[in-house]
């Protein structure tokens, strides 16, 4: 049984469905991260786990209970969980050490037992030596330390985060993140967390679930939906990628096909489990750092000579946009590969297992 599910599940918005016939499974102990952009329902889809929103249809399990359907409705209070929210929504006339007590005295605990709680789940987020500061007195970093305490306080079954992270400047939300990833892996606590930011999923998720239009486009490791991406949504929202239309032409050697495309010619890729049909219309997709530069031509399949047309340094790496018989081409590649200077003639090559190939209709 898993920790929570939830079932087919839809929410409407005065007859739009901002949550579309979502279903999912999270296991015990588990991260899974709804990415996506603004409006796709992610927090709409947070908001119906917590309890703030009633699903329009569906059901929400928690330990194999109902806690929400059309006819069933369970308060956020009686539901185990514990949200971080994006505002922090710190109490600012009240100390650390209060803002984290408050839930605990409503619950009926006594003053021994509330100190020793508040202490644990302050030292757990290093913020201990803090207990008796307003939040004036804090930085953007020890208020979100302040808010996961208080909803560790209450040792929820289930965590949930709604953006963050996106309150705070990029240095600490890189570094934020992988403290909240250590933490919950160290806790081993069922958590959702809600982002559009790609970087901020992948480092925090266990699992990944990409929604678009109300509806979970995929769900698999950050490994799953960056390298073998199920649609074309997927596939361009996820990272960067050049984009190509192209013609299955038919199979090759070594598991791969064949495809025509008007930009780059023919180019060998590899099909993996999926079987398309000869002269079938399908889209082609090619990571911009799977993009081989070089000063020399090599020789074999997807071999091309190129001119550069951009060139951006980024440190660590170099940002190329290539020109390839009138098609545009984005390569990201090692600053440490040498110069590659604008109008630069330069040689590039790709790998057919480094090809995403996807139906037209996905």
């Amino acid at each position: 049984m898993s920790k929570l599910e939830i079932d087919n599940v839809s929410m409407s918005f005065a007859g739009i469905r901002a949550v579309n016939g979502v279903s999912l499974r999270v296991e015990e102990g588990e991260t899974v991260v709804l990415l996506g952009s603004s409006g796709c329902g992610k927090t709409t889809l947070l908001r119906l786990i917590a309890g703030f929103l009633r699903p329009t249809s569906g059901a929400i399990r928690v330990n194999g209970k109902v806690v929400a359907s059309e006819a069933i409705m369970v308060p956020p209070e009686r539901r185990s969980l514990s949200m971080v929210f994006q505002s922090y929504a710190i109490w600012p006339h009240k100390t650390v050490a209060e803002n984290l007590s408050y839930g605990l005295r409503l619950r009926g605990l006594d003053k021994i037992t509330t100190a020793e709680k508040v202490r644990v789940a302050l030292a757990t987020v290093q913020m201990d030596a803090y207990a008796d500061r307003y939040s004036a007195e804090l930085s953007g970093g020890q208020q979100q330390r302040v808010a996961l305490a208080r909803a560790l306080v209450l040792e929820p079954e289930i965590l949930l985060f709604d953006e963050p992270l996106s309150n705070l400047d990029a240095a600490l939300r890189e570094h934020m993140r992988f403290e909240i990833k250590a933490l919950l892996t160290k806790l081993k606590i069922t958590s959702i967390y809600v982002t559009h930011d790609q970087n901020e999923a992948m480092v925090v998720a266990d699992r990944i679930a990409v929604m678009n239009n109300g509806r979970i486009e995929q769900v698999g490791s950050a490994e799953d939906v960056y390298y073998r991406s199920e649609t074309d949504f997927v596939a361009k929202f996820i990272g960067l990628a050049n984009v190509f239309d192209a013609e299955v032409l038919g199979p090759a050697d070594n598991n791969c096909i064949r495809l025509r495309t008007p930009g780059l010619g023919d180019v060998l890729a590899t099909s993996g489990n999926r079987h398309f049909k000869d002269g079938s219309a399908v889209k082609l997709y090619i990571r911009p750092e799977n993009i081989r530069i070089s000063p020399q031509a090599g020789s074999g399949e997807n071999h091309r000579r190129g001119q550069v047309m951009r060139r951006s340094f980024l440190g660590a790496q170099l940002d190329l946009l290539i020109d390839v018989g009138g098609t545009a081409l984005r390569v990201v590649g090692p600053s440490a590969a040498g110069e590659r200077h604008v109008d630069a003639s330069t040689f590039l090559s790709f790998d057919p297992a480094d090809c995403l190939v996807l139906t037209t209709n996905q």
